[in-house]
């Protein structure tokens, strides 16, 4: 089979929604339902924790009776449909990896008799089904050593982590349990972590010593104003390492990394940006070849918006702002590149000269959409990872994006779409709804400031000196794990209540938060410095 991502499953959730909605009855289709995009999220999210906690059709629908859901029929049957596709183009994205799998262990159809050593860490940050998987292998293992902690479980929620999984573990033969004592000195933060853990999940605020709000202004801009100013003092006055320091933002969306950008570049700061999942789009390289491959191909009347093409030269490029007005001035007025235009740097005259001449040739050799794409190569990415200005991520990010479109052809063969394959592709990496986990952990620089969310230093254990803490005052760092077609609690395999209430889904969000939280001030030695706004970007008041 062909082990993709998400992006391409989305393509089959597409036509397994379009084929739901052909149904005459409207209460077995989504044709009231009031957002489509929001739909496919919704749809990934419920399969998500059916694969992850191994859900039967019985259980499922058990749940949704629970729930109450209005449209728990057709989005059962968009996912059945979805699988059917995947199944018949024998495309796997993770989801459908992880279910095929444990059809497989249950029915006896891999072996594992050979493994006889076990060793897993963080056990109360695994899924069901991973958890499972272990307590099959380690019937007939000789040794296990599974070490969980009993206030762990940061993943908890849509991240299907199963925190209390060990105590099936125990019920296995042989299986003796000792409690682990920390050999290396606890961090200052360490009875500070036990606090916020606690304060968090009964509401009683404790006082903490290496936890400090240091600014609450009441305008975002102002707080990041106050922050980069304490960053500086951190770096330049106090002379504290850059790789002793991690920033964590609950919402690192593309404002809050271009100012951070955009400060580091000023001031020459080195960085490192932990992104969570990835789509296509966010790498930059990607981004600059869909864009120049809907330049080429005219054909498809997908012409860029104006601000794509602005982030194209100026972002990517590297062309000054102030060069660029009349560039974008006249693609605004036209739809196309100026063909003729005369900068005040010869080498970017040379550079926009190449750049047309690529165009232009590919378009009028009509060349197909993979030789178009090495020739974007050579021109953004080629001669940068020859200097050491772009690294191996990209190239790999590069890589997958093509083999994405070949596994798109072959879904197109077997499903009815045979016409513009190219351009909903295009249209698909573009409008994604879904993002896909790296293939492998980012290696960790070093002499860099770290920039991550609140998971992402939990996941990868990024252990500095200070955390500095960025809009505290946001609602965003409870994160809601519930939806209409889905529910990240009753979803789990070990649900067993009979109702679902408010009271449980703020103790539950209260509970999952405090392990995060703990498990985060953890990975800070000294201290944590807290910066907090009245109001968010959009100057609507912060209630969180």
């Amino acid at each position: 089979p062909d082990l993709r991502g998400l992006c391409v499953s989305e393509y089959l959730l597409k036509e397994s929604i379009k084929s739901v909605n052909k149904d005459k009855d409207i209460s077995c289709s989504f044709r009231d339902y009031p957002c489509y995009r929001h739909l496919k999220q919704q749809l990934f999210r419920r399969f998500r924790l059916i694969a992850e906690n191994n859900l039967t059709k019985d259980e499922v629908e058990r749940k949704s009776a629970i729930l109450s859901e209005a449209f728990a029929v057709p989005a059962d049957r968009a996912i059945n449909k979805m699988k059917e596709l995947s199944l018949r183009c024998r495309i796997f994205d993770f989801l459908r990896q992880t279910s095929l799998f444990m059809t497989m262990l249950e029915n006896g159809s891999i072996n594992f008799k050979h493994i006889k050593y076990i060793l897993v860490d963080d056990f109360d940050e695994l899924s069901y089904s991973a958890q499972h998987f272990i307590r099959h292998v380690a019937d007939d293992a000789q040794e296990f050593y599974i070490a969980a902690a009993p206030e762990g479980g940061a993943r908890r929620g849509y991240l299907c982590a199963n925190p209390q999984g060990y105590e099936e573990i125990k019920r296995v033969k042989k299986a003796q349990i000792v409690r682990l004592n920390h050999n290396e000195e606890a961090p200052a933060t360490a009875d500070d972590a036990q606090k916020l853990f606690v304060s968090v999940k009964t509401g009683v605020v404790d006082e903490l010593d290496t936890i400090k709000l240091v600014d609450n202004s009441v305008r975002h801009i102002e707080m990041m104003e106050h922050f980069f100013a304490r960053l500086k003092i951190l770096l330049f006055n106090e002379k504290i390492p850059p790789e002793e320091i991690t920033i964590v933002s609950p919402n690192l969306n593309s404002g809050t990394i271009h100012r951070l950008k955009d400060f580091f570049r000023k001031e020459n700061i080195d960085y490192q940006i932990f992104s969570g999942s990835k789509r296509f789009m966010d790498d930059e390289f990607i981004y600059g070849t869909v864009i120049l491959l809907q330049l080429i191909n005219k054909n498809w009347k997908l012409p860029p918006k104006t601000g794509e093409i602005r982030t194209l030269f100026t972002g990517i490029l590297g062309f000054p702002v102030v060069y660029c007005e009349d560039l974008f001035g006249y693609y605004t007025n036209k739809g196309a590149l100026k063909p003729d235009i005369t900068f005040e740097l010869q080498e970017l005259n040379e550079k926009y000269r190449k750049l047309i001449a690529l165009i232009n040739e590919a378009s009028e050799q009509n060349l197909p959409i993979n030789k178009q794409a090495e020739k974007i190569f050579d021109l953004l990415l080629a001669e940068r990872l020859k200097q050491g200005r772009a690294d191996n991520l990209s190239f790999e990010n590069f890589r997958e994006m093509m083999e994405s479109l070949e596994s798109f052809r072959k879904i197109a063969a077997k499903t009815a779409n045979k016409t513009n394959i190219e351009r909903d592709w295009i249209v698909l990496v573009k409008d994604t709804v879904v993002s896909d986990n790296p293939a492998t952990a980012e290696e960790v620089k070093i002499g860099c400031v770290k920039v991550a969310t609140p998971q992402k230093v939990v996941d990868l254990e990024l252990s500095s000196r200070f955390q500095l803490w960025l809009d505290v005052s946001s609602p965003v760092w409870f994160k809601e794990d519930t939806g209409p077609l889905y529910n990240s609690w009753v979803f789990q395999k070990v649900w067993t209540k009979e109702e679902y209430t408010p009271q449980l889904h703020r103790e539950l969000t209260a509970e999952k938060t405090a392990c995060l939280l703990r498990k985060l001030a953890l990975c800070a030695k000294d201290k944590i410095l807290c910066f907090a706004s009245q109001l968010d970007e959009s100057n609507n008041e912060n209630n969180g």
